[in-house]
């Protein structure tokens, strides 16, 4: 289980909270009525995590923020220690990496007896619901079923729709975080370290996502967004390459479909677009990876723009 206890806390730049707070408040009830599930919903990368982490200092806050004002008052032991890693009555559960599992949700029902040490509610980030196995699911939803007092469940998933629909029927709030636009995706690389010249990239290929653009910008993803224009222009001399560079990292396999997926819609390449959107669906089954990203670069070599 990841707890916010003693690791880094979710901070968010202010631009990001600012676009995302307005609709985040007027979704939710007022003070004394919340909800125990709250859902949020949203592309990949758009900050959920992070607003899941400012919703929970928001509604703790208890120096004049919350209630029915839209910013926590910043000052206050709640917000103090949301804003470091001692925050106890905050629990983040699931991981970048690997799914809820029941062992989880098992974890968190021996908690069950315990309440809020310092604040209001205790609050339980779960992340990525959509991605929660059946065991975890029906596991939660027994919790769920009969929470304990004062226990606040924040749930996040990109795809709605492959949350449970008894978990759904359970979240009596949800509220869809739309992509950031990209003039606040600008404005907010500016209080980056990542070089301007690769800012309009950055913007153009997140597509709405906090952090896609990030994670473009970052030198080792740079270098390996060049080394995909650098096929699609002369495949056959920078084939070998770029296999290896996708094959080494799941996330750089990820960039290289989304990426070829756009540049060869653009170019009017319907049937390369499909074939790369469809791979994104067996990035997780055992294969040989560097055979199964070869067959899908090789249509390319074919190819003239």
């Amino acid at each position: 289980m990841t707890s916010s206890n003693g690791t880094k806390p979710l901070a968010a730049p202010l631009g990001l909270i600012d676009f995302h707070a307005q609709t985040l408040a007027t979704r939710l009830p007022v003070a004394g009525q919340v909800p125990q599930a709250i859902l949020l919903t949203g592309p990949k990368g758009v900050g959920k995590k992070q607003m899941a982490h400012w919703l929970a200092t928001r509604l703790c806050c208890t120096g004049g923020g919350g209630g029915d004002t839209l910013q926590p008052c910043g000052s206050c032991p709640t917000c103090r220690k949301a804003t470091g890693a001692n925050w106890v009555d905050f629990t983040w559960l699931g991981g970048e990496d690997s799914p809820l599992g029941v062992e989880d949700i098992r974890a968190l029902q021996a908690q069950t007896r315990h309440s809020a040490h310092e604040s209001r509610y205790r609050i339980f980030l779960l992340t990525d619901a959509d991605r929660m196995g059946a065991a975890a699911a029906n596991a939660f939803l027994k919790l769920l079923e009969e929470p304990p007092a004062g226990w606040v469940f924040l749930l996040t998933a990109s795809d709605v729709t492959l949350v449970l629909p008894t978990i759904l029927s359970r979240c009596p709030r949800r509220v869809s975080l739309k992509p950031v636009p990209d003039a606040i995706l600008a404005k907010l690389l500016l209080d980056t370290d990542i070089p301007a010249e690769r800012h309009a990239a950055c913007v153009e290929a997140a597509e709405g996502s906090w952090w896609k653009a990030l994670e473009i910008g970052r030198d080792e993803t740079w270098k390996g967004w060049e080394k995909i224009s650098l096929f699609v222009e002369s495949p056959a001399p920078h084939l070998n390459g770029l296999v290896d560079w996708a094959s080494a990292d799941p996330r750089n396999l990820e960039l290289l479909c989304e990426r070829l997926e756009r540049l060869s819609l653009d170019r009017g390449w319907t049937d390369r677009g499909i074939a790369m959107s469809e791979a994104r669906r067996y990035f997780d089954i055992p294969l040989n990876r560097k055979l199964q990203i070869q067959e899908l670069l090789v249509p390319f070599l074919g190819r003239r723009t």
